[in-house]
């Protein structure tokens, strides 16, 4: 038999206990009081304790469920907050299967699962900031309700569980669209509904909202296991980038290659990874095979496209199939230069610095960085705290040329100007490649962009010397934003 297992009782409430069983007189000493609880006894339960909730307020014994109606006043009976969903929802009962499936797919139908994105960035300029953002869906807090997205988002991962792929793909095949066309950063809702779905039309539609949602790497991730025809849609129709990586040059995806290789709704870095794979099957083609020249025109398109990174991949790829000579120098013209440089950035030269080097004239080129640190300005308060502000401009009075060294009236700011000869200039060039290569492929004018950081680059252009671009001064520019 198993042992029962009683609470324990105070020594002096056991005493009494035992006599009352024993028959004997009721006069006895009086029992002794309890001890006291000691204050770690009556201390609250750890944090890692987690202490049951409230039951739910439904009686599921009667729940009625045969219609979306009926099945969404259940959820709103449920009383869900953020603090006590995870537990409602596991506790909806298993039996009837009925149940569950009712109120999973009333959920789906209703919708409403986006949740806002919380953003952490470096401050500045949005251009140079965009890709140091650091997106991540909003947490749910506690107090939330039913009708918070970043709660029904989750309770939407517990609803796909509770469905068969069929009624996934047939009846819930719109909403299924739906939910891979929510924006990025959410990628675990899509791919959880995309995993489950059998039917190919309803499995393109979901790639297509994705791309449409901006959301590529669902997009690019979602085209796995589609057929060619599939994918040859969702490149020529949708501008699927993942569709194009998906599938090899050759007869019948040639038409695909010939629209990516310009197509400007294509990242960059697909557009040359086209220009390669038709490069690569051009080398397997007869000189009087018509698709050859397909692939030569095709090819001679990107090179004179507006991008010049692809445009550099192509002019390579043109050289290697034998189809043209190697890229010539510019005319001295700004916007060509700019260009030159970017293609020959796409490049695999010998020596990278070469296509700078050739643009420096005999007395050399001038080197201008300056920087802009406002946090500069409360370095020079902390290093000096008992130097006073008479002047009241909030910085300590100290010398000129220690306050402002390059006096150029803003102590938040600094020049270093350096003149280079030609002969040294490729050396100089190879410690900010680099820095320079990303730069010349994102220019307005010859002020070009380094992405992902707060840093510019401007080339300045002298007189021309026997019909060639000579660069006189190169100015880099680094800001730290005031946050």
């Amino acid at each position: 038999m198993a042992r029962a297992i009683l609470p324990r009782m105070p020594r002096g409430l056991l005493a009494l206990v035992a006599v009352a069983a024993c028959g004997a007189p009721a006069a006895s000493a009086p029992a002794k009081a309890p001890p006291a609880l000691s204050p770690a006894a009556i201390q609250p339960p750890p944090e890692d304790v987690v202490v049951p909730d409230a039951a739910a307020p439904v009686d599921w014994a009667t729940a009625r469920h045969g219609t979306d109606d009926e099945a969404l006043a259940l959820w709103a009976q449920l009383g869900l907050t953020g603090a006590n969903f995870e537990q409602r929802v596991a506790d909806i009962p298993e039996a009837p299967a009925t149940l569950r499936e009712a109120m999973a797919k009333a959920l789906l139908r209703s919708g409403n699962f986006a949740c806002p994105v919380e953003t952490t960035s470096t401050c500045g300029p949005a251009e140079i900031d965009r890709e140091r953002l650091d997106y991540q869906l909003r947490e749910i807090p506690d107090d939330a309700t039913l009708d918070d997205p970043c709660m029904r988002r989750v309770i939407a991962l517990w609803a796909i569980d509770q469905l068969d792929d069929d009624d996934l793909s047939g009846e819930l095949a719109a909403d299924m669209i739906a939910l891979a066309g929510l924006p990025w950063p959410e990628v675990e809702l899509p791919r959880a509904a995309m995993y489950r779905i059998t039917d190919p039309a309803v499995r393109l539609n979901m790639v297509a909202a994705a791309k449409q949602a901006g959301n590529d790497v669902v997009a690019d991730e979602l085209v796995a296991g589609l057929d060619l025809d599939a994918l040859r849609q969702l490149a020529l129709d949708h501008h699927v980038d993942g569709a194009v990586t998906a599938i090899g040059a050759g007869p019948l995806t040639l038409d695909v290659f010939e629209r990516a290789v310009v197509d400007p709704a294509l990242r960059s870095q697909t557009r040359v990874d086209a220009i390669r794979e038709l490069a690569s099957w051009a080398f397997e083609l007869e000189p009087s095979d018509p698709d050859r020249a397909r692939v030569i025109a095709a090819l001679d398109a990107a090179r004179a496209g507006v991008d010049c990174v692809a445009a550099g991949a192509a002019d390579v790829a043109l050289v290697d199939v034998g189809a043209m000579r190697p890229l010539a120098a510019p005319r001295p013209r700004d916007a060509e230069v700019i260009r030159w440089l970017c293609m020959n950035a796409a490049a695999p030269l010998a020596d990278p610095t070469a296509p700078w080097r050739a643009l420096a004239g005999p007395a050399g080129v001038v080197i201008r960085r300056i920087t802009h640190d406002p946090y500069a300005l409360d370095v020079l308060r902390q290093e000096h705290p008992d130097v006073p502000d008479a002047d009241g401009d909030g910085l300590p009075d100290l010398p000129r040329e220690e306050l402002d060294p390059d006096g150029d009236g803003d102590p938040a700011r600094w020049t270093e100007v350096e003149r280079v000869t030609a002969g040294d200039f490729g050396d100089v060039v190879a410690g900010y490649l680099d820095e320079l290569t990303r730069a010349v492929t994102s220019c307005d004018g010859t002020t070009c962009t380094v992405a992902g950081a707060h840093v510019t680059w401007r080339l300045l252009f002298g007189k021309p010397r026997a019909g060639k671009p000579v660069l006189v001064e190169l100015v880099r520019t680094e800001t730290h934003p005031d946050c």
